[in-house]
């Protein structure tokens, strides 16, 4: 009987119970009174946390690769345009090889004016425009080695940076304005910026200063820097009638960024010495001394146009409004010229090499800004491309660093961005033509360059408001690649506005020039411009407005304007 009871009991002991095994389990020799301590509980929490940490990390990952990875510049014609030449590691376009093979001789030219420049100023040519933290060996070796020049040469002249136009704008002459300008600056307060005020007021006074004849003994500071610069400046002077003014791009390495090879920091020393030119010119006008004016003139007008051709601008604000006083002093002087004088500086302005092709410095400047966004990609080796370099004399490879860290932190999609660049770049072009080149010659200097200033500020703002509500990496690529679409295009227009300038300008002189011309030869003044021995203007949308009158003639081109009347 207790073996039966037991086989019973056995029959229906759980363990034996394969209907009821879902329901029971067999249970630890010690189990816990309560609590979370039990094996299972201790399996369910930790699988629920390596759940947790996959889904934490794959939240992560997303949201590293939507809102903060990078994604470099993959090659492609519709991203970096090009797909060739590529750099040694294959991964990148060398932009620079290509903007050089446009550019640049195939081999140095013998007759270089540049050359002629360095060898009579050296390294000091550079070193006193550039910040202190910028490799001047290095440039100046690589410079002397890319032109053919032993740098192992003492300077023949001394080279000293202007600052005559504290001179000129009345800080020594306070009659000639300068009280204008503190009158702005009075009951201000201290740090305020006035920018506009005060250059208005300068504007003013530098006008002023402009329409009385100059001279040495006005100006003494002009005196003894003249002293120091006029061998040199004749040099310069002699430099620009050569064949070639070739300044060479340098590179250290192809990763280095191709807008430094573009902007050597010899530029800023050519702005200063087309200054001194002008001042030169300004001062033998008020001698009288007006053929020697002309050298100088012509000379800062060719050394601007070398620079041009490389996307350089050399006159600035006040370097265009001497450029623009010393054109009607000159015009107005040009009936006491001998017919050499008049056929000598005819041959002068038509021997100015052309402007620059619009298209080519689109591409160059849309080659460039690529070759950036491909660097953006690698952040480290981007800062390390603008050590001990410069864009220009005022922005150092150490102050650049600080901007181009900024890309470890926030990322952008390169590929977006160059996308969006291309297509406004491509659409721009197509707008190039003689009907836009007639619409922006007629739009008046000031207000375009009002106009681009205006347009940039915005589109910052714009750029700036919306990479704060961007989170995506997208995003943020999409609207910095439509801004940069944007300001490109019109910054191109602006430069081209200064380049139309400079061509009315020698139009308008080269005009002059040949109606006097023809004064002497014919004892009148033509009825039109069509009896003149002019060859049609550069530009064909540049027309000329004349007309005789009873004393004289009338005529303007662009924004210029003349009117002559003879004396009785």
């Amino acid at each position: 009987m207790q073996d039966n009871n037991s086989s019973d009991q056995d029959k229906n002991s759980p363990q034996n119970d394969n209907n009821n095994n879902n329901y029971y389990q067999v249970l630890p020799a010690n189990p816990p009174k309560s609590g979370c301590g039990g094996y299972g509980c201790l399996t369910g929490c930790g699988v629920g946390c390596i759940v947790l940490i996959i889904i934490l990390a794959i939240t992560g990952f997303l949201i590293y690769a939507y809102c903060i990875k990078g994604v470099p510049l993959q090659i492609s014609p519709e991203t970096t345009v090009i797909t060739t030449p590529l750099k040694s590691d294959g991964k990148s376009v060398d932009y620079l090889s290509v903007i050089k093979e446009k550019t640049e001789p195939a081999n140095p030219p013998k007759n270089n004016g540049f050359k002629d420049v360095l060898a009579a100023y050296g390294k000091e040519l550079f070193v006193k425009n550039t910040q202190e933290d910028i490799d001047h060996g290095w440039i100046f070796a690589e410079l002397c080695k890319k032109i053919e020049l032993d740098p192992n040469f003492t300077p023949s002249h001394i080279y000293e940076k202007p600052d005559f136009y504290a001179d000129l704008l009345g800080k020594i002459n306070e009659k000639d304005g300068v009280d204008e300008i503190k009158e702005v600056y009075k009951d201000k307060g201290e740090g305020t910026q006035l920018f506009d005020e005060y250059e208005n007021a300068e504007s003013n006074i530098f006008k002023n200063v402009l329409s009385k004849n100059w001279s040495i003994k006005k100006y003494p500071k002009l005196e003894e820097w003249l002293n120091k610069v006029n061998s040199g400046l004749d040099i310069v002077q002699k430099a620009t009638t050569e064949e070639h003014y070739f300044i060479p791009m340098i590179q250290r390495n192809e990763n280095e960024l191709a807008i430094l090879a573009l902007s050597p920091p010899v530029i800023a020393a050519h702005q200063n010495l087309t200054h001194g030119l002008q001042v030169r010119s300004m001062l033998l006008i008020g001698e009288g001394n007006f053929s020697k004016a002309w050298d100088n003139m012509i000379a800062s007008f060719r050394l601007q146009r070398r620079l041009e051709n490389k996307g350089i601008k050399l006159f600035d604000n006040k370097a265009k409004q001497v450029a623009s006083q010393i054109t009607i002093t000159l015009a107005e002087s040009s009936s006491n010229w001998t017919p050499e004088q008049l056929n000598k500086a005819i041959a002068d302005l038509e021997s100015i090499p052309p402007s620059p092709k619009r298209e080519e410095l689109l591409l160059v400047a849309q080659y460039t800004l690529l070759d950036i966004f491909s660097m953006a990609g690698n952040p480290q080796q981007l800062v390390e491309s603008v050590s001990g370099r410069s864009i220009n004399s005022h922005q150092t490879g150490e102050q650049l660093e600080g901007l181009v860290n900024l890309l470890k932190i926030v990322g952008f999609n390169w590929n977006i961005v160059a996308k969006k660049l291309n297509e406004s770049i491509a659409t721009h072009q197509k707008t190039i033509n003689d009907s836009d080149t007639e619409k922006i010659l007629n739009t008046k200097d000031k207000e375009t360059q009002l106009e681009m200033e205006k347009f940039i500020n915005e589109s910052v703002i714009k750029l700036q408001h919306k990479l704060h509500t961007m989170i995506t990496v997208a995003g943020r690529s999409e609207i910095v690649g439509f801004v940069l679409g944007e300001i490109i295009p019109a910054l191109e227009k602006h430069i081209f506005k200064q380049s139309l300038n400079d061509e009315v300008r020698y139009r308008f002189l080269q005009t002059i020039f040949t109606i006097e011309l023809y004064k002497l030869e014919n004892q009148k003044y033509p009825e039109s411009t069509e009896q003149l021995k002019l060859n049609p203007p550069k530009i064909s949308a540049i027309k000329t407005n004349y007309k005789l009158t009873d004393k004289g003639y009338k005529i303007s081109i662009g924004e210029l304007e003349f009117t002559k009347q003879q004396s009785n």
